[in-house]
C-alpha cells in the first residue's frame, strides 16, 4: 500500500514503523528487559509482545541491543522530565520517579549480569548530566567532584532500590517505616555532596 505520493504506508509487510507503533515496541521491549533480561529476550518476543510483525520491527531495531538502548533511553529521559535537576520532589513526583528509576535498575543491572559491555549499553546520559549539573550548583562543586558524588549517590541509592529490602532483613531492620531507609538515603546524599574535593590521583 502506498500513499498518494507512492511512498510506503505504515502497516506494509517490511515497512518502517510508525511513532504509536516505534512507542509499543519501545514499551513492550522495556517491560520484557525489565523482568527477563536482555539476554533472555529475542526481537520475536518483542515483536510477539508488541503485536508488531518482526519484519517490520527489525527494519528500525536491527538487534535487542540496539533496542536496550532505546528503552534505556526512553526511561532516563522521562526521569529527566520528573526533575533530576531538583533534589527534593513532592511526594506524588518522588514515588513516580523512584517507579521509574527502578525499572532503569533493573534493565541496567540485568544486562551488565548478562556481560552486557557497560560502553555499550546507552549512547546518551543527559539524565545524569542534569544531575551531575544540579550537584554542581547547589553544592558549590568543581565538575570532577560532583560527577565523583554523583556516581557515589547513585551507587548508594541504586543498591539501595535493588537490594533494600534484602539488606534490612539481613541487618534485623524489617520493623522499621517502609519510607525510612529512602528518606535516610537522601539525607546522605546531601552529606555525601558536602565532603571536601575530590583529590587528585598521586602518582
Amino acid at each position: 500500500m502506498t500513499d498518494s505520493d507512492g511512498a510506503p504506508v505504515g502497516g506494509t509487510a517490511f515497512g518502517g514503523l510508525d511513532e504509536a507503533e516505534r512507542q509499543r515496541v519501545i514499551d513492550a521491549a522495556t517491560t520484557l528487559f525489565g523482568s527477563y533480561g536482555p539476554a533472555a529476550v529475542t526481537l520475536k518476543w518483542i515483536a510477539l509482545s508488541s503485536g508488531i510483525a518482526v519484519e517490520r520491527l527489525s527494519v528500525e531495531f536491527a538487534s535487542v541491543a540496539a533496542l536496550l538502548a532505546a528503552s534505556l533511553d526512553q526511561v532516563a529521559e522521562a526521569v529527566g522530565v520528573i526533575g533530576l535537576g531538583r533534589l527534593r520532589l513532592e511526594a506524588e513526583e518522588e514515588a513516580e520517579r523512584g517507579r521509574l528509576i527502578e525499572l532503569y535498575e533493573r534493565m541496567v543491572a540485568r544486562a551488565l549480569l548478562d556481560g552486557v559491555n557497560p560502553a555499550r549499553l546507552q549512547g546518551d546520559f543527559h539524565h545524569m548530566d542534569a544531575l551531575i549539573e544540579m550537584y554542581r550548583v547547589t553544592f558549590d562543586l568543581d565538575e570532577r567532584t560532583a560527577r565523583y558524588r554523583v556516581s557515589q549517590a547513585c551507587a548508594l541509592e541504586w543498591g539501595w532500590r535493588l537490594f533494600g529490602p534484602h539488606l534490612m532483613i539481613a541487618c534485623g531492620l524489617d520493623d522499621e517505616p517502609a519510607d525510612l531507609p529512602l528518606r535516610e538515603l537522601q539525607d546522605l546524599h546531601e552529606h555525601l555532596a558536602k565532603l571536601p574535593p575530590v583529590g587528585t590521583t598521586q602518582g
